[in-house]
């Protein structure tokens, strides 16, 4: 028993050193990282301040921190003696004796970006849903023109046709008592999301097709 537990011990051992190691080596590249920025501070982020100034780089850019981290917005850092250094908004967290309130611009202006790539997010994925709604409503239409065919050959065969639930019941004409006399625009009032509206539409399509289908057959049959 003791034999095959040093066994399992020892085959987990290379996967533990691997784990140990990579830890061990992002450490220290942290480490060179944050002295790479204290050394272009200066030592320190003491007298180091932010007015504002900042550059999209663009994504991909190959922008880099002053500590070599790749970068997309290029924060610049102003000192009184020792001019300018570019840093990242998460690199200068990692420079000790900043002033608070360079750091606290810093976060609200990160935060308010991230807004503002929330919203756009946002705005394309309802433009998406939109155009998509747009494919289902031109589909009910070619439906509801089929269904208004079906509903004028009825009345022309049978004078004096009035779409009531009896009428149905007496010549057998299954097809609904609205039967393309409704919009899209009516099908949809009421309900607020596009997912919304995309569902009540391709409900109401494959309502008519399957009326379609059945009046088609109540037509021949009469």
């Amino acid at each position: 028993m003791r034999s095959r537990i040093s066994a399992f011990a020892f085959s987990c051992l290379p996967a533990s050193l691997a784990m140990a190691t990579s830890t061990l080596d992002r450490a220290v590249s942290e480490s060179e990282y944050r002295s790479r920025l204290l050394s272009a501070l200066g030592g320190s982020g003491e007298g180091w301040e932010w007015s504002g100034d900042v550059s999209d780089t663009g994504p991909n850019s190959g922008a880099t921190c002053a500590c070599g981290h790749l970068i997309r917005y290029a924060y610049v850092l102003s000192h009184a003696v020792r001019g300018t250094c570019v840093v990242g908004s998460t690199c200068v967290e990692n420079a000790p004796g900043m002033s608070a309130s360079s750091l606290e611009r810093i976060r609200a202006h990160v935060a308010a970006l991230q807004a503002a790539e929330n919203e756009k997010k946002r705005l394309a994925r309802e433009a998406f849903r939109k155009a998509e709604l747009e494919g289902y409503i031109q589909a009910f239409e070619s439906v509801f023109n089929l269904a208004k065919a079906q509903r004028e050959a009825a009345e022309r065969r049978y004078p004096g046709w009035k779409p009531s639930a009896v009428y149905y019941a007496l010549r057998g004409l299954p097809f609904p008592q609205r039967l393309a006399r409704e919009t899209s625009e009516a099908i949809m009032r009421g309900v607020k999301t596009t997912a919304g509206q995309r569902k009540r539409i391709e409900r109401a399509t494959q309502d008519y097709r399957a009326a379609i289908e059945e009046m088609r057959n109540a037509l021949s049959a009469s």
